[in-house]
């Protein structure tokens, strides 16, 4: 296992992801903002958060059920499920907005791309605060 991942490291990545997607949204404000800068912006969250999940399945993929406090088994396991979805949702957004289809449909790029950026950030949000919390109390992952 990478030692370089812990919570801090885990953490620090939501951050940069975070900070990608709420960089796309300010832009989408700006109709001077060329298509091809809303592509590349979306490029490299797309970068971060494939490196970030194939972190965060070193560290958690085989973290199991028994491992985690009975009172947050059933949170965790709803998080999962969210997870899916959000993944799912996440590459069908990349797949259907290429740099053609952004500039042919730039009003409907800002509306898919706020909604799926949204929860995005809010699903980084919720493991930073909840999720990770209890892969350190079971001891999958290091504080530091």
């Amino acid at each position: 296992m990478d030692t370089k991942l812990t919570y801090n490291h885990l953490v620090t990545e939501h951050l940069d992801i975070e900070a990608a997607a709420i960089l796309i949204c300010d832009s989408l404000e700006g109709t001077e903002t060329l298509s091809r800068t809303l592509f590349t912006g979306l490029d490299n969250l797309n970068n971060l958060v494939k490196a970030h999940l194939h972190n965060e399945e070193a560290l958690l993929g085989g973290l199991s059920q028994g491992q985690i406090n009975d009172s947050r088994l059933q949170l965790w396991i709803a998080a999962a499920n969210d997870f899916d979805r959000l993944r799912s949702d996440w590459l069908s957004f990349l797949a259907e907005w290429d740099l053609d289809t952004i500039e042919r449909r730039r009003a409907g790029f800002a509306i898919s791309a706020r909604s799926i950026l949204g929860r995005l950030t809010e699903r980084v949000r919720f493991e930073t605060e909840t999720f990770y919390v209890v892969a350190v109390q079971s001891g999958a992952l290091r504080q530091q």
